[in-house]
C-alpha cells in the first residue's frame, strides 16, 4: 500500500506548550534539510469534551502511523481455516485508513 499520510513519528504536544489543548504534530524534513513540526491533529478546547479524554484522544491519534504499521504486518501473515479472526480484524482496520475507501 502506498503511503499518503503524514509519516510518523507522531507526538503529542499538552501543558505549557499547548495552553490551548493537545495536538498531535510531525516532523517533516524540508527540501534544504531543514526539520520543522506540522500540526497533523488538534484535539483543543474549542471541543466539548473533557480534558482527560481530549488527551487519550490525541495519544491514540499519535499512535496510528505505528498501529497502521502492525495492522499491515498482521494483515500480511500466512494464516490455516479456523485462524483467521486476528488477520481479518487487521484487514478491515488497515482497509479503514486506505485512500481507496470511501469517507462516510
Amino acid at each position: 500500500m502506498t503511503q499518503q499520510h503524514t509519516p510518523g513519528p507522531w507526538r503529542v504536544r499538552t501543558g505549557m506548550s499547548r495552553p490551548e489543548g493537545p495536538a498531535v504534530f510531525a516532523p517533516i524534513t524540508m527540501v534544504a534539510g531543514d526539520t520543522m513540526l506540522v500540526k497533523v491533529a488538534d484535539c483543543d478546547i474549542s471541543s466539548s469534551l473533557p480534558s482527560d479524554q481530549r488527551e487519550a484522544n490525541a495519544r491514540l491519534i499519535a499512535a496510528a502511523p505505528e498501529l497502521l504499521a502492525v495492522c499491515q504486518t498482521i494483515a500480511g501473515w500466512p494464516h490455516k481455516d479456523g485462524e483467521t479472526i486476528i488477520v481479518d480484524q487487521a484487514r478491515a482496520a488497515s482497509a479503514k485508513a486506505s485512500p481507496s475507501r470511501s469517507a462516510g
